[in-house]
């Protein structure tokens, strides 16, 4: 019976952790229309000075962000530009009497909660989808040994299937932008988890390493669509608020994928564990296509609009910037967790058991800086994101540089492990803010952005191999030090306004 609840108890923990994380109120957003004036009625001339009622020809000019709190029924909400309200003056008088309500009924960019909420169940079934993603893909690392033993092998032998899987990935975000351009975004990403399911449920039982290496490739192919969807849809649900929510479905994928070492303990067998996250995959696939709709008008705007950037978008030069950026990015993640093993072994700066504790740290501090980021990413501007970004990589920089001139001490590895882990944590989500903030919404761009990100997951840990064996374990700090700098450089250049 425990194991048959594991999916509902980590499904419930994923959401509850997440919505309290993302709630929609922002700052002191929780006062009224105007802090000292609760619950009072304003004509049009209390609330502004004189000199700005001009009346025209049936119009009225009134700056919009004055009234940001109280709801699209009175003016409009989305700040920025001035407004100007075609109304007869007696209709401005009427509708300019404004009634400031309490925060009880509204959220921050003016929506009432009740209709809010249907975005925020939305969302939370896209992070979940991203976070069977990251189950996915730590349950194939963390069984190879016993899939391989299935097709009387063994896993040293049958490395290549993660060639193929990263074949597939490659392949699943090059589609992406087609299948969510073409079809409904909630049943692609439905059809993805529902493979999921059956795949994790038949895996164990394959006993040719052709069948296991088309299956990698398979679960390659529709990892990239689903977390590649998750992106371009939670882009599109939030708009220009969407930046803290893409932060957040990296976290997912990360933190998902720590729960499976737990399951695999809990089940103590291959069959048992992917039995029970192929259930956990149904049950997110039903959230997915159950979770209810928000309407166009509760969906803040983008960004960047369409206007702004010509009636269709031809060129991605911003989007493939930022996708270099996130291949290096990621990529120095993925080395990191694959070699400091073999780092802390060859240098012997540290005792062997102590290894695996070292890669806790590691994570721990990935962890801590992600959830910062998000935090961060709430109150951010654009100037602001830039500042702390590279910051970010600036510090990430200097921890492995620190490591490079101190190799043999251990209380520094320890230390600067730490910090690495908490400086490149959230790079990635700024990566996918900064895409929000810049580019016009669109399945192609976000498509490249994730083409970069599953290209380096692979290329880099690919070079740095190379580099070992010419340098040995140097090359390590050195590769982790390039992955900071050049977003740096890359980050300079996507920020140039003109730069399209």
């Amino acid at each position: 019976m425990l194991v048959l609840k594991i999916p509902f108890l980590f499904g419930a923990v994923l959401v509850a952790g997440f919505s309290e994380c993302l709630s929609s109120k922002q700052g002191n957003t929780n006062l009224s229309c105007y802090e000292n004036k609760k619950k009072e009625s304003f004509t049009s001339r209390a609330l502004m000075p004189s000199k700005i009622l001009d009346n025209f020809q049936n119009q009225i000019f009134v700056p919009r962000r004055q009234y940001s709190y109280c709801g699209p029924q009175y003016l409009f909400i989305h700040g920025g530009k001035d407004e100007i309200i075609k109304k007869p003056p007696g209709v401005i008088e009427k509708t300019l009497k404004l009634q400031c309500t309490s925060a009880s009924e509204h959220t921050t960019d003016g929506i009432p909660k009740q209709r809010s909420q249907k975005r925020t169940l939305l969302a939370l079934s896209y992070l979940s989808g991203m976070g069977i993603c990251g189950v996915v893909l730590a349950a194939l690392g963390s069984s190879l040994q016993d899939l391989a033993a299935n097709c009387k092998t063994d896993a040293i032998q049958i490395g290549s299937v993660f060639v193929a899987r990263g074949a597939g990935a490659i392949m699943g975000t090059i589609s992406s932008a087609g299948l969510y351009r073409k079809f409904n975004g909630k049943v692609v990403m439905g059809t993805g988890l529902i493979f999921f399911a059956v795949a994790l449920a038949f895996g164990p039982k394959i006993t040719s390493v052709k069948t296991l290496h088309l299956l990698f490739f398979a679960f390659g192919i529709c990892t990239a669509v689903v977390d590649t969807g998750c992106q371009i849809l939670t882009r599109k649900l939030h708009g220009r608020e969407a930046g803290p929510w893409l932060g957040a479905n990296t976290v997912a994928f990360g933190l998902s994928g720590c729960m499976v070492p737990f399951i695999d303990y809990l089940c103590k067998s291959v069959d048992r564990s992917f039995t029970v996250l192929a259930s956990l995959s149904a049950i997110v696939c039903v959230g997915v296509l159950a979770a209810p709709v928000p309407s166009q008008e509760e969906i803040p705007p983008p960004a960047v609009r369409p206007s702004s950037a010509g009636s269709s978008k031809k060129t991605y030069t911003k989007e493939m910037l930022i996708a270099m950026m996130a291949l290096c990015l990621v990529g120095g993640k993925v080395t990191s967790t694959s070699y400091f093993n073999v780092y802390a072994a060859e240098t012997a700066v540290i005792a062997k058991e102590h290894i695996p504790l070292l890669l806790m740290v590691l994570w721990g501090g990935v962890t801590v800086g992600r959830f910062t980021g998000i935090h961060n990413q709430r109150r951010f501007n654009l100037l602001s994101l830039q500042r702390h970004f590279k910051g970010f990589l600036v510090c990430g920089a200097v921890a492995m540089a620190i490591i490079a001139g101190l190799p043999k001490n251990s209380i520094i590895l320890w230390v600067c492990v730490g910090l690495y882990g908490f400086f490149n944590g959230p790079t990635v989500g700024y990566s996918y803010d900064l895409t929000n903030r810049l580019t016009v919404p669109s399945e192609m761009g976000t498509s490249i952005v994730m083409l970069g990100l599953n290209i380096g997951a692979s290329l880099v840990p690919f070079f740095t191999t190379h580099v070992w064996g010419v340098i040995g374990y140097t090359s390590l700090p050195l590769v982790l030090i390039l992955s900071h700098l050049i977003p740096l450089f890359l980050l300079h250049v996507v920020c140039n306004p003109n730069v399209n």
